[in-house]
């Protein structure tokens, strides 16, 4: 299984529903309109139990709610 796939996977199992990529040597995760805490943070806080950092995050769509929609962009830690 590609690492994509598996991350998509991952996410899932975790009630987290975003379209991951892979750019640039980065693995970018969008998730549109979702909670700053349940989804945002959230992902940051699973990412990190699978070794990665999230080093950006570009909001792309917001309307002064809780919610939003962003791009998050991860590298993989050295083990």
């Amino acid at each position: 299984m590609d690492k994509v796939q598996e991350i998509q996977d991952y996410l899932k199992e975790n009630e987290i529903f975003g379209e991951v990529a892979e750019w640039n040597n980065q693995l970018v995760i969008s998730i549109e309109w979702g909670d700053w805490k349940h989804d945002h943070k959230r992902v940051d806080y699973l990412m990190a139990k699978k070794n990665y950092l999230c080093v950006e995050e570009e909001i792309t769509e917001e309307d002064g709610s809780d919610c939003y929609s962003a791009n998050h962009y991860y590298n993989q830690l050295a083990h």
